[in-house]
Parts: structure tokens; sequence; C-alpha cells
């Protein structure tokens, strides 16, 4: 597959637009569609210092469908689980991935809160 890495064709993607969260929950992105992008996904990320008590924790996954309103099932090895304030990026070849992804963000402990967010760069493809 023709892998163009010239600066202009680099796409950044918003997968988890930074939201404040707060309660023990998880909170879903909307699909993006990975099909229009060649090769690697880059997917950095972040979240501020968690506030709450019993260790609160704010921890990333993302799941994938072949439909945007399908039934969306966990991307194998993507967990990033922070408890204090950081940012860590993740790799995924979106060539072997389905069509859509999803973002999602689950909070854990007592009264648990930090804003959180996501954010892509990927190779267009031409």
């Amino acid at each position: 597959m023709n892998r163009n890495r010239a600066a202009g064709s680099m796409t950044a993607l918003n997968l988890f637009p930074i939201a404040a969260l707060s309660g023990a929950s998880a909170t879903t992105s909307s699909a993006v569609d990975v099909s229009e992008y060649d090769g690697d996904l880059r997917v950095a990320f972040s979240c501020t210092a968690m506030g709450g008590s019993s260790t609160p924790t704010c921890t990333f996954t993302m799941t994938e469908c072949e439909t945007s309103g399908g039934t969306f099932t966990a991307v194998s090895g993507v967990e990033v689980a922070f408890t204090a304030a950081g940012l860590t990026t993740v790799t995924l070849n979106t060539d072997k991935r389905m069509r859509y992804v999803k973002v999602v963000a689950t909070l854990t402990g007592t009264s648990p809160t930090c804003s959180a967010s996501a954010v892509g760069v990927a190779i267009a493809r031409g």
C-alpha cells in the first residue's frame, strides 16, 4: 500500500473532544470512519488531575465496528488508565481496523472528576 508521508497529507482527528467528566460512569465518543486514513493512526489520550477519593481513575479504551450504528467491540491492546494528570499515546494500524472506531472514557472511584480528551493524527488516503 502506498504510504505518502508528505506533511500536507497529515490529518488531525478530534476523537474524544475535551470533556469535563464526573461520577463513576462511561462516556463514549461519536463514531469516526478510519477507512479514510492510510496506515498508522497515532492517538494521544490525556487527562487532567483526578478529583475524588478511593483512587479515582480515568480509563480510556477504544471500540470498533464495520457500521457506525452497529455493535462495537473492544480494540485489543488499547487500555490506558490515569490516576493523575497525564498524556499517553497509542498507535493503531487503520488497515487492520474495522471501518469505525469510538473512544470510551470510564471513571471509577468515589465521586471521581477530571477533564479528558483523545486526539489522533493520521495520513489521509490519497
